[in-house]
């Protein structure tokens, strides 16, 4: 398994020997907002100022939206 950090300790890429991969961004606080994986599983989520959690959507279709 190979991992890459960004300057923040924040893991941004990874793969297997299989070929799974992933890959993740973050937002300036750290949050993750973004990732998505060979399988083409993605994932976006979004943050109000103090860090709550206020939307989520991924590609099964599943909607959060509190903003």
């Amino acid at each position: 398994m190979k991992w890459e950090y960004d300057e923040y300790g924040n893991m941004i890429y990874f793969h297997n020997s299989k070929g799974y991969w992933g890959r993740r961004e973050y937002d300036e606080n750290g949050n993750e907002i973004y990732s998505v994986d060979s399988n083409g599983y993605w994932e976006n989520k979004e943050y109000a100022p103090n860090g709550n959690l206020i939307y989520y959507e991924d590609s099964n279709g599943n909607i959060e939206d509190n903003r």
